[in-house]
């Protein structure tokens, strides 16, 4: 194509008229709803989706202790395990705080910390480093009824275990320069701990309920009364100790007639003496007050106690009673936890107990809440024990505070320590040796209804002593929070009127 050809169809082209497309109007489009992200879960997160629940208990026998009482009195408690890596050994006195003489409270402790301070020419620091050496640690445990000095360690080292307990025991040094040391230092911390709000609702709940009698008070005594004690109150205390009130629990691989070997070897010279343990009885009912309040003015929290005298150990009631507990404050998915943290937020955590001994221990309901919601929590920590008593359990809660109860002895069963423990309660109390053997089949027996008699049998919610300590003001919340209670007794801080 020649040039003038190509120039005219270009003229051509940009003349014509152009043609238009006839156009739609244009139809609204619904909005479309934005596709939700799928959700996004943690690793594991699934696991949320199910409650949990607690399996059947497996078979299991739980052990009988073998006994054998040497001519001293001296009771031998063996549970062998065969092939167990470790040995533990124990020697339980049935002298606690509950042995004290009246104005001394506070010296079955202090003779424990004096055992533990000296003997057979050994200084405290050459007791620690004999256990260490053998891979062991002395424990000295004072307790209500009682006291416990344990070690555990390999069982090829039970000959030299066995020994240095028998030291400490027998050949207490009791040195004068180890008693000052001793007591200063208790009586120090004692005065310390007059400032912790816990400590002081501790003493006032004791002297509340039992005055004072044998549990009027704790286990390590107060200032005072420590402050009052000397070494000839020692001395004379733990020779009136003898074999007859005494125990050596073994628990590990070691065969039951080397431990009687050992005990008649290094235990069988232990002269006796006349018994000095009372005998089992109830309490004696004191006038306890309905409200007690120990002033801690400013703090943020209040300390709330409520409970009563309950029963012993020996009660055919202990194995209801302590169902009722894991339903009531025994455990963390209790329905005290759930009413006062987790309904209310009212505190960190409530809970409840039974000190079950030889006497009638305690029923204790506490809680630490704050101080601007005292009224409150009170009312409902008294509705939670009050309904305990008169509303009818479910089958449920029964079933799961009896699989608590059942796993929680199993665990403790696993362990030597844990075991000693359990058999030297049970020789503290007078109980049967095969108490641990019928726990779990009493337990699987039990009915929702046989548990709520035996509440109502012990516990008497509107007698209960209700221990306030903290700060004056909250008195006024009771009456707004509906609560109908009589003018507060007022105690210190060492539990006395």
């Amino acid at each position: 194509m020649n040039a003038r050809i190509l120039t005219a169809l270009m003229v051509l082209t940009a003349c014509a008229t152009p043609t238009v497309a006839k156009v739609e109007p244009v139809k609204p489009v619904a909005p479309v709803a934005p596709t939700p992200p799928a959700e996004v879960r943690l690793p594991g997160e699934e696991v949320l989706d199910t409650q949990p629940t607690i399996p059947a208990l497996s078979a299991f026998e739980a052990p009988v202790p073998v006994e054998t009482v040497l001519k001293n009195g001296l009771k031998v408690l063996v549970v062998e395990r065969k092939g167990a890596p470790i040995e533990s050994l124990a020697l339980v006195i049935k002298r606690g705080s509950t042995s004290d003489p009246a104005g001394k409270a506070g010296l079955a402790a202090m003779t424990g910390a004096m055992l533990e301070a000296g003997s057979a020419k050994k200084s405290a620091s050459d007791i620690a480093a004999q256990a260490n050496a053998l891979g062991a640690e002395l424990r000295v445990m004072p307790a209500t009824e009682g006291f416990t000095l344990s070690l555990a360690a390999l069982p090829s080292k039970v000959e030299p275990l066995a020994g240095l307990l028998a030291d400490v025991a027998l050949k207490p040094n009791f040195d004068a320069k180890e008693w000052k040391k001793v007591h200063d230092q208790r009586v120090a911390q004692l005065k310390e701990q007059l400032a912790e709000p816990r400590v002081a609702a501790g003493n006032a709940f004791a002297s509340a309920l039992y005055g004072d009698g044998p549990l009027g008070h704790g286990v390590f005594g107060n200032a005072t009364s420590v402050a009052a004690l000397t070494l000839d109150d020692v001395k004379k205390f733990w020779a009136e100790a003898g074999p007859g009130e005494a125990a050596l629990v073994a628990v590990g691989s070691v065969p039951n007639q080397q431990v009687v070997d050992l005990a008649n070897k290094l235990f069988g010279g232990w002269k006796p003496v006349a018994a000095k343990t009372k005998a089992p009885e109830a309490v004696k009912p004191v006038d306890r007050p309905r409200l007690v309040l120990v002033e801690f003015p400013g703090r943020p929290q209040t300390v709330l106690q409520v409970g009563q005298p309950a029963v012993p150990m020996s009660s055919p009631d202990l194995v209801a009673l302590r169902v009722m507990n894991s339903i009531l404050g025994g455990s963390f998915t209790s329905r005290l936890n759930a009413n006062l943290r987790e309904k209310n937020g009212y505190t960190y955590g409530a809970g409840s107990g039974f000190s079950f001994g030889r006497n009638n221990g305690p029923f204790v309901a506490s809680a630490n809440v704050k101080t601007n919601v005292t009224g409150p929590a009170l009312k409902e920590l008294l509705y939670e024990v009050g309904k305990i008593v008169d509303e009818p359990l479910t089958d449920d809660e029964v079933a799961k505070g009896k699989s608590l109860l059942a796993y929680g002895l199993v665990e403790q069963l696993q362990r030597a320590d844990s075991t000693s423990a359990l058999v030297s309660q049970l020789f503290v109390a007078g109980m049967p040796l095969d108490t641990l053997k019928s726990f779990v089949p009493k337990l699987q027996t039990l009915t929702a209804a046989e548990v709520q008699a035996a509440a109502k049998r012990t516990l008497d919610p509107k007698t209960m002593t209700i221990t306030v300590v903290g700060d004056p003001g909250v008195l006024s919340q009771f009456e707004a929070a509906g609560l109908q209670l009589p003018a507060p007794q007022k105690r210190t801080a060492l539990g006395t009127p």
